[in-house]
């Protein structure tokens, strides 16, 4: 079947086409599957709309893909309507300033663990989740949002969103939270 997986290792790919990302892609219009291996991230720090419009991928598997060094997120998922399987729990994510629409229109996620999640340096989760229609429990509690400056409509669209379990003492983070559903 055409599209069905792809292996990508920058063991065999050039960086320059590796760091390129699959962003609108005529090959990412069918791609369904996507594992990396030795994927080089090295000298990478921004992988914002990497898999952005990738409409037709159901699941991405992150094998040796070092984001320590990241700190640009932003629409990494965006338009991966039908994203339905993510383990993004080897994501180090203690640089990153920037999450906006990182899973914006993700319409078939229905379960998403950012349990790994280090957001203490984010300034823009606007947008973040924003029409994930499937998605019905979220657990942002290791989240520490003291540095965000951007919540806008992070939840907007979630309608099947029952339960989000959120620590914090800061009210006015709580009151952008509740402004922000539907």
């Amino acid at each position: 079947m055409y599209g069905v997986l792809v292996r990508l290792s920058t063991k065999k790919v050039p960086m320059e086409i590796a760091n390129q990302g699959m962003q609108g892609g005529t090959a990412t219009t069918t791609l369904k599957k996507i594992e990396f291996i030795h994927f080089n991230t090295e000298h990478i720090n921004d992988i914002g709309c990497m898999f952005s419009g990738c409409k037709s991928l159901e699941e991405i598997i992150f094998n040796d893909f070092n984001t320590e060094k990241m700190t640009i997120m932003n629409d990494l998922f965006c338009g991966c309507e039908s994203l339905k399987k993510i383990n993004l729990s080897n994501f180090n994510t203690k640089n990153v300033i920037d999450i906006s629409n990182m899973f914006f229109g993700c319409i078939s996620l229905k379960n998403l663990d950012l349990s790994s999640f280090n957001i203490l340096k984010v300034q823009d989760m606007g947008q973040m989740f924003c029409g994930c229609k499937s998605l019905n429990k979220l657990d942002l509690s290791n989240f520490n949002t003291e540095n965000v400056i951007i919540m806008v409509a992070i939840f907007y669209g979630c309608n099947s969103l029952k339960k989000i379990n959120v620590i914090t003492k800061d009210e006015k983070i709580m009151k952008k939270l509740n402004f922000n559903f539907n």
